[in-house]
């Protein structure tokens, strides 16, 4: 999401960002709610898939390569309607932003209408608005137009997080527990941070670092406790040392 932003000159501009979410950030989280209720891995909707976006935002990526601009190439201007100019870049994030719309909707909504429990679908919808509620909150922050990047990363760690979790209930066919306390402390923390204009900058900046590194410790450490689930029960050792035999 980072890098397609700063190749685009998203720069801390909403709606840019908020356009880029379905069909970059967003979007895995989409293909576990379906797979969780269908047990079916759909991965593609029509002709384009995730997969397909990826490569064709990374063509456009390397395709910077070959102009003379770099990414200034994004930035020119194609047509002009409504009053104002729209550019290249534009172009692509409202094309991009109308896919993953599209790709998402077909997700939730398979998901959704192949849940025995429609209220147990709409619990397991709801980190997904959480994601939103909290990269929504973001653009509130005093930080947010000069460090949009951690944002970026906080928001979407926590969807990660949340992603693994769905993931390895998937699998193992156990109910996905919606209750997450990260999101609501960290909104918490955009609340200090807008409305407590008294306390510094250090300060604040003190505590989205505190949560984010809080978020991924538990990041490893739930993904360590995966892992060593997994290779317990297929009795393989984590780490196999081999014996050096000397030769004559």
């Amino acid at each position: 999401m980072t890098i397609v932003c700063a190749v685009l000159k998203v720069g801390s501009t909403p709606w840019k960002i908020f356009a880029m979410a379905p069909p970059v950030m967003a979007t895995h989280y989409g293909i576990e709610y379906n797979s969780h209720f269908t047990n079916c891995h759909i991965t593609a909707i029509g002709l384009i898939g995730a997969t397909e976006q990826l490569l064709i935002q990374q063509g456009f990526i390397l395709a910077t390569a070959t102009f003379e601009d770099t990414n200034d190439h994004y930035q020119g201007v194609v047509f002009t309607a409504m009053g104002r100019d729209f550019t290249f870049a534009e172009i692509l994030i409202i094309g991009s932003s109308l896919a993953g719309i599209n790709f998402e909707i077909n997700q939730y909504w398979g998901g959704f209408s192949n849940a025995v429990s429609k209220l147990y679908a709409l619990q397991v919808f709801l980190p997904y608005c959480m994601f939103y509620m909290m990269l929504y909150g973001s653009t509130y922050s005093r930080f947010w137009s000069t460090h949009v990047f951690f944002f970026l990363h906080m928001t979407g760690g926590m969807l990660t997080y949340i992603t693994a979790i769905l993931n390895v209930n998937t699998m193992a066919k156990i109910k996905f527990s919606c209750c997450f306390v990260e999101p609501f402390i960290y909104m918490g923390i955009v609340y200090m941070d807008v409305a407590w204009t008294e306390v510094g900058d250090k300060e604040i900046g003190l505590a989205y670092l505190t949560w984010y590194l809080f978020l991924l410790a538990k990041y490893v450490m739930y993904m360590r406790g995966v892992i060593t689930s997994l290779l317990e029960y297929l009795g393989l050792p984590f780490i196999t040392v081999v014996k050096k035999i000397k030769s004559n």
